[in-house]
């Protein structure tokens, strides 16, 4: 886990996803994103997709961001599922959905 107002180097979050996927890891959540998309992380989600749940492929969930605008990479990336923070009656403030990139799944309770 790493803590938010700390960056982990993208080499240990990729070898983190890849640890979870070689111990059958079927759910990966995260609730981290945002920043310049970076090429080991996204192989080691793609290695996650394909070889993940015994080829079947592992589930992967980010969070959308924290900024109120479009959905944050990697929770854009495709065939990932990007979480939005929600109360019983409304979108949070600062969680990023729109048209062109609508998350899939709701948080309730989060305000």
């Amino acid at each position: 886990m790493v803590a938010s107002c700390v960056r982990a180097p993208t080499e240990i979050i990729a070898r983190g996803i890849d640890w979870a996927i070689s111990h059958n890891a079927d759910v990966l959540s995260n609730s981290w994103g945002g920043g310049d998309p970076d090429p080991h992380i996204e192989d080691a989600i793609n290695n996650g997709l394909t070889n993940g749940r015994n080829g079947c492929g592992a589930i992967f969930v980010f969070a959308a961001g924290n900024h109120g605008t479009s959905v944050e990479w990697p929770a854009s990336l495709a065939k990932l599922l990007p979480v939005i923070a929600v109360s019983a009656t409304k979108l949070a403030f600062w969680t990023h959905s729109g048209p062109t990139d609508p998350a899939r799944i709701l948080a309730e309770n989060a305000l």
